[in-house]
């Protein structure tokens, strides 16, 4: 490596610095090079493999994922995930003999309406059909009385 004439990275030598904001990175890194600090990573002359049976999307979601921050859309369907756990919990509730107010009539319609408006933000930023996802309404919850 040391024989081989190193060359800057830049992939537009005509712009002035300003325009070249990774320009300092590629001199930190060819400077490196030079002083053999790479040259004992582990792993060196190995084959490194990639998991390529993923979709590149992939790999940029678990970057990003794995830095802290995930699309809008998983964490509004975390969202109505907390709605489904609380409207389920309710309805085995009631199904183990807990009385059907009225209040409680009030506060499932108010789940549904308030999941519903957060389902249709949801369905608007899912990344693919398959992933959006249903309405649910206080009657699979609730019996007819």
């Amino acid at each position: 490596m040391k024989n081989k004439k190193l060359t800057s990275l830049r992939f537009h030598p005509f712009l002035p610095d300003f325009e070249r904001p990774w320009h300092y990175v590629d001199e930190l890194i060819i400077k490196a090079m030079k002083q053999g600090v790479f040259d004992n990573l582990p792993g060196k002359g190995m084959p490194q493999f990639i998991e390529s049976s993923h979709h590149p999307e992939y790999w940029a979601n678990k970057l990003l994922k794995d830095h802290g921050y995930l699309p809008e859309w998983v964490i509004l369907g975390n969202d109505l995930d907390r709605f489904d756990e609380e409207l389920q919990t309710i309805r085995e509730q009631v199904l183990q003999g807990e009385p059907i107010t009225p209040a409680l009539r009030d506060h499932v319609n108010t789940l549904c309406t308030a999941r519903q408006i957060l389902l249709r933000l949801y369905n608007e930023k899912v990344p693919a059909p398959s992933l959006q996802r249903g309405p649910r309404t206080p009657d699979q919850f609730l019996p007819e009385e």
